[in-house]
């Protein structure tokens, strides 16, 4: 029911986990909105969507704790873990369990990763049940039901054959646009791997954990026009989760609110505007002929704003692009790739956010 992915260098580290919950047989209809817009109904059946939830937890600037499987065993876990840092004691994830008195079979349902940055500036894990492989310059941690579909299953329409195999060798970047992608436009295939539905991506570096703000925008690219299409913006306000979408070809916008599930200040009732700018904007281009799609990154605006607008007497947003942004993105649309995919240990080593 979940993908939870840590990467760290010796000096950074880089997080993602879905906001998917999802349960087997008894589900009672419900229609769900996603931070995209998309909406999909339950039905009674295998690894139905039943709700979001964020399942990523920034506890103080130097720990971050993510979680995949069983949601009681986890949040317990969890919430005593958030108590041993108000306490000023060391994070132990077996000092947690402990403490919420979970056996061991009882632990057999979770996966948990519990990254620290220590005093000499490395970020090191502590894990339940994941999935790890390591080089020298990086360290790969990953679990949950969506792991095998997210980390292996990375063929990029049409920008290689074939696909690299394992942790290493998967796509981080590029195939969270790619699930993006697949969340926003197309068959929301990663649903039934039970996960997916909006990601949160967290970085660890200089001694600040945090989450990460970011935007997305589709772009269709016949060669000559570069048209509009489906845009949203996510951000954070006391550690709930917003979101504010358009869908153009639905005329549409909506809003989502995930609030923080461990209740560290009062679940919000209304979507709150954002204080500050994208940490993080991701464009996907969509060619005409549909042979590929490509990701184009820009640290924080990068040439682009989505501004989310929030007044009495007006609800919406506005987009802002520079002519410069615009000529870039047809560049990238027709330039050359290389066929080697950015690898985990790259993504946490030389991406622009994480660099000193």
């Amino acid at each position: 029911m979940t993908i939870i992915l840590g990467a760290a260098s010796p000096s950074k580290a880089a997080f993602l986990s879905d906001l998917l919950i999802s349960r087997t047989g008894g589900v009672v209809p419900v229609e769900l909105e996603f931070p995209s817009g998309r909406r999909k109904r339950s039905e009674p059946g295998p690894k139905q969507p039943v709700r979001l939830q964020q399942k990523m937890y920034v506890l103080g600037p130097r720990h971050v704790v993510m979680w995949a499987g069983d949601v009681k065993v986890a949040m317990s876990i969890a919430r005593e873990l958030l108590r041993m840092v108000e306490r000023g004691e060391d994070l132990i994830l077996g000092d947690a369990f402990k403490a919420v008195r979970l056996t061991g079979k009882v632990s057999e349902g979770v996966a948990m990763q519990l990254w620290t940055q220590v005093d000499d500036g490395r970020s090191v894990a502590q894990s339940l049940n994941c999935e790890y492989e390591e080089e020298v310059d990086a360290r790969v941690l990953y679990a949950g039901s969506g792991q095998w579909h997210f980390v292996d299953s990375i063929e990029f329409r049409g920008e290689r054959e074939g696909a690299y195999r394992g942790a290493l060798h998967g796509v981080v970047m590029p195939r969270l646009a790619a699930a993006l992608c697949d969340a926003d436009l197309g068959e929301m295939k990663a649903l039934n791997f039970a996960y997916g539905g909006g990601f949160e991506i967290g970085i660890m570096h200089n001694g600040q954990a945090r989450k990460l703000e970011y935007s997305v925008r589709h772009w269709d690219y016949d060669g000559s026009a570069l048209l509009s299409g489906p845009a949203y913006r996510t951000w954070y306000d006391n550690h709930h989760f917003f979101a504010m979408s358009y869908r153009p070809e639905e005329k549409r916008m909506s809003g989502v609110i995930v609030p923080d599930p461990l209740d560290r200040s009062a679940a919000p009732t209304r979507l709150v505007a954002p204080t500050r700018s994208s940490d993080l904007t991701i464009h996907i281009i969509h060619l005409a002929d549909g042979s590929r799609m490509r990701p184009f990154y820009h640290v924080g605006a990068g040439g682009y704003e989505f501004e989310v607008i929030l007044e009495p007497d007006r609800v919406g947003f506005q987009e802002h692009i520079t002519d410069d942004l615009r000529e870039q993105i047809k560049t990238h649309a027709t330039a050359q790739v290389p066929v080697k995919m950015i690898r985990p240990q790259d993504w946490v080593n030389g991406h622009p956010f994480l660099d000193d």
